[in-house]
């Protein structure tokens, strides 16, 4: 009994509809994931981007009543590491959900190079690559450079508001303890701004780096591919 169970379930004698309806069940899961994960980013981005709205309104008002004084310089240094934090772990948060929604996006690029092996004579009514490397991936988001990708992506958007954010922070903080002129907290910033948008630049692209060695390109874009 068990070796009749077996045969019946070999690979080779499920019909070819059975492996189609798979595919494209799989294909539906996967873009059911990757909206997913857009809608977590774009979420997780909008909540950020509110907080600091509510941020800088509450310091005006703050810095209005005081004239720019102590009860500003407090509530200065208190909020901006809060929301310097909450960027932080927005950052971490949705650079997570690119890399999730680019390994879906593989996912479905081999999909339909699975639909051109069955059919190769469709695939000039394919607008999209059916290849699962990166170039293959981006080209099918409309990126066909990958050169300053990072900064114009929404990780590199919370990247460069998190800098700014920890920049005026350290300044004011060296301002307030030290009173230096105005000249030297606008280098502090500048400094300090750098490192923070390199550091933010690194981890990025560390974390690319690991989801690439976890993931084995299968069909790569030929050197001719248009």
């Amino acid at each position: 009994m068990s070796q009749d169970t077996n045969d019946n379930n070999k690979p080779e004698e499920i019909s070819q509809s059975a492996i189609l309806t798979m595919m494209t069940t799989e294909h539906y899961n996967l873009q059911g994931a990757r909206s997913a994960t857009v809608s977590e980013a774009t979420g997780r981005a909008n909540l950020y981007l509110s907080s600091i709205s509510g941020v800088l309104v509450t310091l005006g008002f703050v810095g209005q009543a005081s004239k720019m004084g102590d009860t500003f310089l407090v509530f200065s240094l208190v909020l901006l590491p809060s929301v310097f934090f909450l960027g932080t772990v927005t950052f971490v948060r949705v650079l997570e959900t690119s890399i999730e929604d680019f390994n879906y996006a593989r996912g479905i690029n081999r999909i339909r190079h699975y639909y051109l092996e069955i059919a190769p004579h469709l695939r000039k009514y394919f607008v999209l690559s059916d290849y699962d490397d990166n170039t293959g991936v981006m080209n099918n988001m409309g990126v066909y450079s990958p050169r300053g990708q990072t900064l114009v992506s929404t990780t590199g958007l919370i990247a460069v508001i998190n800098s700014v954010i920890v920049s005026v922070f350290v300044a004011l903080s060296v301002n307030t303890l030290f009173s230096t002129l105005l000249a030297v907290n606008v280098v502090i910033g500048l400094g300090i701004f750098m490192v923070s948008l390199a550091l933010h630049q690194f981890y990025s692209g560390r974390k690319w780096q690991e989801a690439g060695n976890h993931h084995k390109t299968l069909f790569p874009t030929p050197p001719n591919f248009e």
